[in-house]
């Protein structure tokens, strides 16, 4: 059974993710929604949505489509599907630490994005299985292991910052190989529409909670007594 760890509580469907939170878009009429706007290209968006901090499920389903806003993977967890754009930071997070996970169990995808206090900008989606934090499969702690594009310096030297998108095209061609080796059907009741695709609009973090895990078990434990929880992350 696939769960969320909702910002409000909702029912859900399709998901993306927006300033490290996941995302589905509803009506406005939805309770709990809120209203996001942005501007891209000189046109103004909007967007009512609900919010949520993480997901867990089994992955059923591995899939690869162009869109408007370009490629996606949308990653079918049951009842909820996760999509990703090919380009962004998010992705190449997500399939680096797949890799390490054993596909048979269930996963929890927690996106993030915030700002340290150094003023270093940290994205990405932490990836945890049988309460530990996968680690990215195609590096050993040194260097980079099992085929990964490595970083061509005299040609790096030589382009400086137009070599970074070339690369990065690189990396992602190969990481989309690899998650399409593992040979994964998708099978949703319904397409995911592309208008539910979030473009690359990246705002302000909004604030992370400070509940620890024994809060939320004792929180837990007075709403609905002390049955086996199961929670989210580690």
């Amino acid at each position: 059974m696939t769960t969320l760890t909702p910002i409000g509580d909702s029912k859900y469907k399709y998901l993306s993710i927006v300033a490290g939170n996941l995302a589905q878009k509803v009506s406005k009429d939805t309770e709990g929604a809120k209203l996001r706007k942005w501007e891209k290209d000189g046109k103004k968006y909007s967007k009512w949505e609900l919010l949520y901090s993480n997901v867990t499920g089994k992955i059923q389903g591995l899939k690869f489509k162009d869109t408007e806003f370009g490629e996606v993977c949308e990653i079918n967890l049951g009842d909820v599907i996760l999509t990703l754009n090919t380009s962004h930071r998010y992705f190449q997070d997500f399939a680096c630490k797949v890799m390490s996970a054993d596909l048979k169990k269930e996963i929890t995808l927690h996106p993030y994005d915030f700002e340290t206090d150094e003023g270093k900008r940290m994205m990405g989606i932490s990836v945890q299985q049988d309460g530990e934090k996968l680690e990215n499969f195609f590096y050993d702690g040194e260097k980079k292991v099992h085929g990964f594009p490595e970083v061509g310096e005299e040609k790096k030297n030589k382009l400086k910052k137009n070599y970074w998108k070339g690369y990065i095209a690189e990396v992602t061609a190969f990481l989309t190989e690899q998650l399409e080796n593992l040979n994964i059907s998708i099978h949703p009741e319904e397409p995911p529409k592309e208008e539910d695709v979030n473009i690359d609009d990246i705002s302000t973090p909004p604030p992370f909670s400070t509940e620890s895990k024994q809060d939320v078990r004792d929180r837990l434990e007075k709403e609905i007594g002390k049955p086996e929880v199961k929670l989210p992350f580690p």
